[in-house]
Formats: structure tokens, C-alpha cells, sequence
């Protein structure tokens, strides 16, 4: 039962998924893991075994500029991510915001500068 729980692991899936593959009840899965420290680490390296395929299948293909695009918008966002810009249309009720506001601050908005 061990083996299929780490078999689905290392196929990605998170632990509920594994432990229903494998029928073995979530606590049953928990406490092999608290009981045996060896089970244990096999579960984290299972885990991090199709992270490892998708970063070398990414590597391989970096010099598709499709692939490095991905990559840079994502590990350096801020340089390289995406700006998303939403236009809004119709009509935009912000009453709840106003009554918000001191009555000053609703002068300046209604006049501007101009006194009066």
C-alpha cells in the first residue's frame, strides 16, 4: 500500500488523491508517515519528481522564444509580466464611496480648486 500512495505521489497528485488510489485512509497515510521517518522522506522526494520533469522539459526548450517568455514572466513578473488593463463601460455607481468622504474632500472633487 506504501508503494502506490508514493507511485500516485510521484505522479503528482496530492496527498487525498493518493490515498484514495491506493484505499488507505488519510490517518492510516498520516501516521505511516509520523511512524516511519524513512516513508516519510520517500513521500517529499515523490513529490518533487514531476516538478523536476517540468523544469527539464522547460530547459529543453528554451530556445523557443514562446518558452523563455513564459518562463521570464513568471520568475521575474515585475521586468517581464504581463500588464493587464481592464476597460470599464456603462455606468460605474461609486455612491458608497462618496458618502464615505468628509464634506471637504467632496468640495475639491465637485470644484476643483475654485472657491466657493
Amino acid at each position: 500500500m506504501q508503494g502506490i500512495n508514493i507511485f500516485a505521489l510521484a505522479m503528482g497528485q496530492n496527498n487525498e488523491v493518493a490515498c484514495n488510489f491506493a484505499e488507505v485512509g488519510q490517518s492510516r497515510f498520516n501516521r505511516w508517515r509520523k511512524e516511519d521517518p524513512e516513508f516519510s522522506a520517500k513521500c517529499e522526494r515523490a513529490k518533487t519528481q514531476p516538478l523536476f520533469k517540468a523544469v527539464s522539459t522547460l530547459d529543453k526548450h528554451l530556445d523557443d522564444p514562446k518558452y523563455a517568455t513564459w518562463l521570464l514572466e513568471r520568475k521575474l513578473p515585475k521586468e517581464y509580466g504581463l500588464v493587464t488593463v481592464k476597460k470599464v463601460e456603462g455606468e460605474v455607481n461609486v455612491n458608497h464611496l462618496l458618502k464615505e468622504l468628509p464634506d471637504d474632500e467632496l468640495v475639491k472633487l465637485a470644484y476643483g480648486d475654485k472657491k466657493v
